[in-house]
């Protein structure tokens, strides 16, 4: 019958355990370690903007991102941290502008990221919000002069009918 297992040898070699180095205990994670200000500002953007636009608070995300910008300034953070929480605040300003037409703060917020840290996709945003307002701006000039033609329609109809 074959033995379960290798009977242990007498001599140590440098692999055997008792031959290893003690090593530090690591704390774990979230526990001893001070925070950064480069955490401090990521937590901030990432976390409870992040948070508030997945639940469609989007003016709590870019109060949010307001906060995380000025600590970031505050604390010489790293410029992609600034630019993202910009990002972010602009993301959640689009989906305000999407119902009020008001897309000058988004723009405005995208240019500033821009300005932080250039971005490809933040880049995109800015044309794609650019287009949509001036979209938006030529539709309103349009209505406008058919609102003006139909009340001058209106008025022709008026001054015959009190002849």
């Amino acid at each position: 019958m074959l033995p379960l297992h290798r009977p242990k040898s007498r001599k140590s070699s440098p692999h055997s355990r008792h031959h290893r180095q003690p090593q530090a205990r690591q704390p774990p994670l979230g526990q001893g370690l001070s925070p950064t200000p480069f955490s401090i500002i990521h937590t901030l953007a990432s976390d409870a903007a992040a948070d508030d636009l997945g639940h469609f608070q989007y003016k709590e995300c870019a109060r949010d991102c307001d906060e995380a910008v000025k600590r970031g300034r505050d604390l010489s953070a790293d410029n992609k941290l600034v630019a993202k929480a910009l990002s972010r605040k602009a993301s959640a300003l689009l989906e305000l502008a999407a119902c009020s037409g008001d897309y000058a703060p988004a723009i405005r917020a995208l240019e500033q990221s821009l300005t932080e840290h250039y971005s490809e996709e933040t880049h995109e945003k800015l044309n794609k919000a650019v287009i949509v307002k001036k979209e938006l701006e030529e539709q309103e000039r349009l209505d406008q002069e058919m609102a003006d033609q139909h009340r001058e329609k209106g008025l022709g109809v008026a001054r015959l009918s009190h002849c």
